[in-house]
């Protein structure tokens, strides 16, 4: 088998994932709506940088290795100056290039990424393949990573959509120690089972695909579910042969974690006095607030760079001083900026008075950037949010913690634990990154019609049902206090 650079980039961060990515690839997670959007983008961006090139695209795919590569000597030997997606391979090891660039002596290797900077992995993928096709014959003169720039702004020339930073030397540095990891792999690779690496921090960085796999065997309440404790001291535990939170010595923990131990072992809630007293100053009416946004690596709102949040959506329920509730929403379908009128339809849905309730920051982080943007009647609605804001995620941590937050309060997390029969497992979008995801889809000009209601209405379901869990949460919280 031929080792190509993800399986290597993934050795690095655990062999285990290596190995099961190779050897047992159908245990891993499906990628969700949002995944297949990020790829979808990344394809896109690869895309996008081959027309400012003039070059050949060696189509036949990867599945096609020795096909791919033998139309990719053909093109060197034919004298073609720059290649898209070549393709070399000699049995052991195969990659494929971004972009090659013939120069004077050796090829000028890019690398596409659809990143606004330069991370460490970049270098290290660039690494693989200047080790990698010097493997395979061919010498790579000058390597470069080429990224997004934060300058970029919708409506300007694709050119100006990319910033190109040579990265050759730190590449080659650790291209020299591409050799030894290689052979470390291919050991790993030819055992008969997955090595024996013990879950930690390197988990969830990314996330893995293969976590169920792993936390199979393990206690729910696994040391890694201890919020803020190091990778350090997990591994510590490890050599003492400790994974559950409650055999954590209490020496190794702050006065936080010790509370979250003690939940732990009693199985009990906790609750801190003057919970009561802190939901009785809540004003109502109260407002329950929740945002959906998407941050497109290639804009399409004028004058909006790479990456910036722009909402589409919001959900609002309303609990008033009697106990009754409305629920009122808003959804952009057309493809101009649905900025004004999402900021527009908010305000008038906004009261003069009680209590506006998100969960996090995220809706105010939202609203400001709006008002710098200069989005009209911003201003207005983040002065309101500012003045009669709560953040009901901020008043979880510090008067509740439940056996079932195991370390989070993200609201997934919350709201099993404190309202157990709602949740979002009757939805067809389950999470924010799959909302953008949909959303895109909604106003790709390839969906038709009927598909864009029924996409318009699981978007509606999906933000009705944050805003319902933060009620719920709500009405729980004040039947504990």
């Amino acid at each position: 088998m031929a080792i190509n650079k993800n399986i290597y980039l993934s050795f690095l961060n655990c062999p285990k994932q290596a190995y099961l990515k190779v050897r047992s690839p159908e245990l891993g997670a499906a990628p969700s709506k949002g995944d297949v959007m990020v790829m979808r983008q990344g394809s896109e961006i690869g895309k996008l940088a081959r027309t400012l090139f003039d070059g050949r695209l060696i189509e036949t795919p990867s599945t096609e290795m020795d096909r791919a590569a033998s139309e990719t000597q053909e093109a060197i030997v034919e004298g073609v100056e720059c290649l898209f997606e070549g393709a070399f391979t000699n049995g052991d090891v195969s990659v494929r290039a971004d972009i090659l660039q013939r120069e004077e002596v050796g090829w000028h290797l890019i690398e596409v990424k659809s990143s606004k900077s330069v991370k460490p992995e970049h270098v290290l993928d660039v690494a693989f393949q200047v080790w990698a096709l010097g493997e395979c014959g061919l010498e790579v003169a000058r390597a470069s990573v080429m990224t997004l720039s934060p300058e970029f702004r919708s409506g300007q020339e694709t050119s100006a959509l990319f910033v190109t930073t040579d990265v050759t030397e730190e590449a080659k540095a650790h291209a020299a120690k591409v050799p030894e990891g290689v052979v470390r792999l291919l050991n790993v690779l030819a055992a008969d089972a997955s090595p024996p690496v013990v879950p930690n921090r390197h988990c969830f960085n990314p996330d893995c695909v293969f976590l169920d796999v792993c936390y199979r065997e393990l206690p729910d309440d696994d040391a890694t579910t201890m919020p803020r404790l190091t990778a350090l001291k997990i591994t510590a535990l490890h050599e003492l042969g400790k994974r559950d939170v409650r055999d954590i010595p209490e020496e190794m923990l702050s006065a936080r974690q010790r509370l979250i131990q003690g939940v732990v072992c009693s199985g009990a809630v906790h609750v801190e006095p003057g919970l009561a007293e802190a939901l009785a100053e809540i004003a109502r009416p109260i407002q329950f607030v929740d945002f959906e946004s998407d941050s497109p690596a290639i804009p399409t709102v004028l004058g909006v760079p790479a990456y910036q949040q722009v909402p589409f959506q919001w959900s609002m329920h309303v609990l008033d001083a009697t106990g009754e509730v409305k629920h009122s929403e808003f959804l952009h379908r057309s493809s101009e900026d649905p900025r004004p009128e999402f900021v527009r339809s908010l305000a008038e849905s906004l009261l003069e008075n009680g209590t506006v309730m998100y969960y996090s920051r995220f809706e105010v982080t939202m609203l400001k950037s709006l008002a710098a943007q200069g989005v009209e009647g911003a201003e207005a609605v983040l002065a309101i949010f500012e003045e009669r804001g709560r953040d009901l995620m901020k008043i979880v941590e510090g008067f509740v913690y439940h056996p079932g937050f195991m370390g989070q309060t993200s609201i997934k997390r919350v709201l099993p634990s404190l309202v157990p029969n709602l949740g979002y497992d009757d939805l067809g979008i389950q999470d924010g990154s799959s909302a953008a995801a949909e959303y895109r889809r909604m106003l790709s000009e390839g969906t038709v019609q009927h598909e864009k209601e029924e996409i318009a209405g699981s978007l509606l379901r999906y933000c009705e049902r944050d805003t319902l869990a933060m009620l719920k949460i709500f009405e729980a919280l004040v039947s504990l206090g």
